[in-house]
């Protein structure tokens, strides 16, 4: 998805360099790859069951490019809160092609949706479905309603991000979906369309969502006795990605995997499948350009000392994330290796070819661990941790790798410093 050419990074396929971007640098800079975001689509599309629909979980990222990318393909949005609805509609997505998710929806926010008519609204506790109720009398509009369920399914992931236990906040309780049933039936104006499941994010180990999925299977089948006629089975995202190295075959294996299980658990039943992927679509088509401002040595560590920090990409401080560190433009070209993972480098010295030439001497290049640090008054502030770099000056640029999700629509002003500028290529 990254090359060097001449030393120089740039996106695969395309022809400018990203060190173009700085010549008039001011401050950090995200940029975003249309390619890269065109062809996950299409492969997750191909790998995914013929009756699948995609909605984008633009909480990933919601720069208006890509929403726009995603509409143009035909994909709809999955949204968490009214500026994400209607920052949705503005881009031109149809009230039909978005689902409205998330556990804290304001009565501002579920009559905005009411009114627009959005194609689901996911329902993630009893005191929603009653508040969703009463709106629907009191405006007099149909609501179309999914039934968000906790399987009570642990996933390896972080613990901040895992959503399908009981002792977390999302989702109905199975023993509580008796009382949404006679919520239902007491109201005409409520149309139920079908059970919604999200177990967590950046998963790559898949078992869970083959349990979670296994475990709704006799719930269908007792609501669809009791009368229920079903539209879809949401079966949300969370696919992940590998931080640590680029593989795209092994990724696409992954949403085939994905897609397996799907059909697996749900085989032989009619509805529409829903899916709501996000970091898997979004996160290798961006990057974070930095410029090192200082180098400090200390008796423990050598500091880089960089213009970005956790206020531009949260991840490294919230979740211990590690993100692939590169430099811009190469000093004696850094072979390829680093474009698989720029923190495990076999020695402090490579012997390097510039031209890949047998009949040219090798050129030495000193390489140093660096303690890649921002600017942000937090001993949080760590983007990456011994991470391994030629030599470093100030004044030097580099690229925090794969930061296409969970990057900017995280950041903050924290010490009142500007968020980072973003392109879209």
């Amino acid at each position: 998805m990254l090359n060097y050419e001449q030393g120089h990074l740039k996106f695969e396929g395309e022809s400018q360099l990203l060190s173009s971007f700085i010549s008039d640098y001011q401050e950090p800079i995200y940029v975003y790859n249309s390619r890269h975001l065109s062809f996950r689509a299409k492969a997750l599309k191909e790998a995914l069951p013929a009756n699948t629909e995609i909605y984008y979980a633009l909480k990933a990222n919601d720069h208006k490019d890509i929403l726009r990318l995603f509409i143009q393909l035909g994909i709809g949005m999955d949204v968490v809160s009214l500026g994400e609805l209607t920052w949705s509609l503005e881009q031109g997505c149809s009230p039909h092609k978005i689902i409205f998710s998330g556990i804290g929806k304001t009565e501002k926010e579920l009559v905005y949706a009411l009114k627009v008519g959005v194609r689901q609204i996911n329902v993630e506790s009893l005191p929603e479905l009653r508040r969703i109720s009463s709106l629907t009398q009191k405006l007099q509009v149909k609501a179309s309603i999914g039934l968000r369920v906790n399987p009570d399914v642990d996933v390896q992931t972080h613990p901040y991000i895992a959503t399908g236990l009981k002792n977390n906040k999302f989702g109905i309780e199975v023993d509580a979906l008796d009382e949404c049933d006679r919520i239902l039936k007491s109201n005409s104006l409520l149309q139920f369309k079908g059970f919604s499941l999200h177990i967590g994010s950046q998963l790559v180990e898949l078992s869970a969502f083959s349990e979670a999925y296994d475990k709704l299977i006799p719930v269908i089948s007792k609501w669809k006795s009791k009368g229920y006629q079903f539209e879809t089975l949401d079966a949300g995202g969370g696919l992940g990605i590998f931080y640590d190295r680029f593989d795209e075959s092994q990724e696409i294996t992954l949403a085939r995997e994905w897609g397996t299980r799907i059909s697996k658990s749900w085989n032989g039943l009619s509805e529409k499948i829903i899916v709501e992927p996000g970091r898997w679509l979004v996160a290798h088509a961006g990057i974070l350009i930095t410029r090192v401002e200082y180098i400090k040595e200390t008796s423990h560590h050598t500091f880089a000392i960089v213009d970005t920090g956790m206020h531009h990409l949260l991840r490294p401080a919230l979740y211990q994330a590690q993100h692939r560190i590169l430099p811009l433009v190469q000093k004696k070209g850094i072979p390829s290796l680093q474009l698989q993972n720029s923190n495990s480098l076999q020695s402090s010295t490579q012997k390097l070819n510039l031209n890949n030439s047998s009949t040219q001497a090798p050129l030495v290049t000193t390489v140093r661990k660096y303690q890649v640090v921002g600017p942000i008054c937090e001993s949080s502030d760590v983007l990456g941790s011994q991470v391994e770099l030629e030599n470093l000056c100030e004044g030097d640029f580099l690229a925090l790798i794969d930061v296409g999700a969970y990057g900017q629509v995280m950041s903050s002003d924290y010490n009142l410093r500007p968020k980072a500028k973003e392109i879209f290529l």
